[in-house]
């Protein structure tokens, strides 16, 4: 790890368990708890970590609006939509046999 990183990032950001995700995810799911209906957040990403946040993000019902890529084209910023109420309402009436 390059000092410019060790020395400025949080602890906790350098701490991201076995897959490295382990902040994100927490971050995820606190936000699927917290924001309203259609609630948006972004979250900054790391090299490579693309495809698993997106899929942590379709898990928690969040819909990707846009991305950000750095000067190499890689995603390092993705911007999410809150789902939730959108999938409660329909299960419900789903469910109530309302369509």
């Amino acid at each position: 790890l390059s000092k410019d990183i060790a020395n400025y990032e949080p602890l906790v950001a350098l701490k991201g368990g076995f897959d490295g995700l382990d902040l994100i995810k927490k971050v995820i799911y606190k936000s699927s708890c917290l924001l309203k209906r259609n609630g948006m957040f972004a979250i900054e990403i790391g090299f490579n970590q693309y495809q698993k946040v997106s899929a942590i993000l379709k898990n928690y019902r969040f819909r990707e609006i846009s991305k950000e890529y750095d000067h190499d084209r890689n995603v390092r910023c993705i911007k999410a939509q809150s789902e939730t109420f959108l999938y409660f309402k329909n299960n419900y009436f789903d469910k109530l046999n309302y369509k």
